[in-house]
């Protein structure tokens, strides 16, 4: 009987604890701030650090976007090497859409004693640095720009949507630091993604980029260690340098038929990559590109590409065919060093040098045919190709 009322006892407490715990449990709110600056006011003080999902709309100010960061679980006098004090604020998922950034009211933040305001339509510089406890938001449908640092640090932003009515650039840092970020829809009004913009998002699976944008800068997907696929519109002209360095989980790259320039290291250590066809716009293909693609095991080179630099299949070990275009010219040196993989090249009519190193250790490499039109040949081209036993000149 005593064990019983016991056991009936733990029972009506846990009843209780429950019970209190789904009290406590602050349900969505949505609120209109129809004045900027007037959020603080709209808000009780009592449940400042307890709503988790917020949805606005109204007017937004310096003010007004200080109070989220509180609540989002972030301070806003940042400093060498931190954020800004944490709060105990549990704001996860914010509600944007219908609501306008403006100018005015107080500062947002402050990093070394430079302060930060709002200014109509834009997702300003460090707006939600460091506000680690956001899962997701939603943009304002008016936001024209998203500029430098403007989520840096927001290791807990699982998914983020980039409306149409950006209209400009993804600018650095912009998602910096934000390691649990796994989707990123860019809309189609974007022009360009700047360099870093995405750099060492761990977490980022799938990245869906518009048809407007014609540039992705240096570094942009860096060490984007889960991201597995990646097709760029035929609106990019360009690829920066090391924008997909490290991406070690990228297995299959669409680049589309608008590209001229592929930068240096642009894919260097994607390491499960195992096939890459180089549109015919592209013009060359720069220092290291392909370097350390160990899985690598086709490569088709466009017909407009005049050069291929210096390390640009460097170690790629799994190489067995390679297509060189009737365009190329020069080939840089350890081009293809180390390509063990390869058992014969043929070289277009077109190429005039090759570079010193560029098929050393190529220990496959039994048939290689070079035409006359080569002119120059460096030092050590063909080192170490012991099974090596056909190379002739050709008309």
């Amino acid at each position: 009987m005593r064990k019983k009322n016991l056991f009936k006892s733990m029972v009506v407490i846990i009843c209780l604890l429950l019970q209190f715990n789904l009290l406590a449990q602050v349900p969505p709110i949505t609120i209109n701030v129809e004045t900027a600056g007037t959020l603080p006011t709209l808000i009780d003080a009592s449940q400042k650090y307890e709503i988790t999902d917020l949805t606005l709309t109204g007017n937004l100010n310096g003010t007004d976007i200080r109070y989220i960061r509180e609540m989002a679980g972030r301070g806003y006098e940042g400093s060498q090497g931190n954020y800004g004090s944490a709060t105990n604020g549990k704001l996860a998922n914010l509600d944007l859409f219908g609501a306008d950034v403006v100018s005015g009211g107080d500062y947002y933040y402050m990093y070394n004693k430079d302060y930060y305001y709002t200014a109509d339509n834009q997702i300003s510089e460090c707006m939600f640095y460091g506000c680690s406890v956001l899962k997701n938001i939603i943009l304002p449908n008016s936001a024209t720009s998203i500029t430098w640092s403007a989520f840096g640090g927001c290791t807990g932003l699982t998914s983020i949507t980039i409306g149409n009515s950006v209209t400009s650039s993804i600018e650095y840092l912009a998602f910096n630091g934000c390691t649990k970020l796994t989707s990123v829809t860019i809309g189609n009004s974007v022009t360009s993604i700047e360099y870093n913009a995405f750099d060492g998002l761990t977490g980022l699976t799938n990245i869906t980029i518009g048809n407007s944008v014609t540039s992705i800068g240096d570094y942009a997907f860096r060490y984007c260690t889960s991201l597995t696929s990646i097709t760029i519109p035929n609106s990019v002209i360009s690829i920066g340098n090391s924008t997909f360095s490290g991406c070690t989980s990228l297995t299959d790259v669409e680049i589309g038929n608008s590209v001229t320039l592929i930068g240096e290291y642009a894919f260097q250590s994607c390491t499960s990559l195992t096939s890459i066809i180089i549109p015919n716009n592209v013009t060359s293909i720069g220092e290291g590109t392909f370097y350390d693609c160990t899985n690598l095991t086709n490569a088709t080179i466009g017909n407009s590409v005049t050069s291929i630099g210096y390390y640009a299949f460097w170690e790629c070990s799994k190489l067995t065919n390679v297509t060189i275009g009737s365009s190329v010219t020069s080939i840089g040196g350890y081009a293809f060093y180390n390509c063990s993989g390869l058992t014969s090249v043929i070289i277009p009519n077109s190429v005039t040098s090759i570079g010193g190193g560029a098929f050393s250790d190529c220990t496959g490499l039994t048939n290689i045919i070079i035409p006359n039109s080569v002119t120059s040949i460096e030092d050590n081209a063909f080192g170490g190709l012991y099974k090596f036993n056909r190379c002739y000149y050709s008309e």
